[in-house]
């Protein structure tokens, strides 16, 4: 029995895409955040989604906020 390759859908896992940039490589990592905050990132992804908006994936919105506060903060 032959087993075709699997097709890749969408971008390869652990990577992100972004207007105008090569993909990031993503590496998981876990943080305790407040409640409302999750539920916070949680409505925005949702809503965001709903209205076509990107970008809307969780991992994205946290990733640019932190990323702004960062740069905002000199690192």
């Amino acid at each position: 029995m032959e087993v075709s390759p699997r097709r890749s859908r969408g971008r390869p896992k652990g990577s992100v895409s972004r207007a105008g940039e090569e993909a990031e490589r993503l590496v998981g990592t876990s943080y305790r955040l407040p409640e409302d905050l999750v539920f916070r990132v949680m409505k925005a992804s949702s809503e965001r989604k709903i209205r076509r908006i990107h970008p809307w994936a969780q991992q994205d919105l946290v990733a640019e906020a932190l990323n702004a506060w960062l740069k905002e903060a000199g690192y």
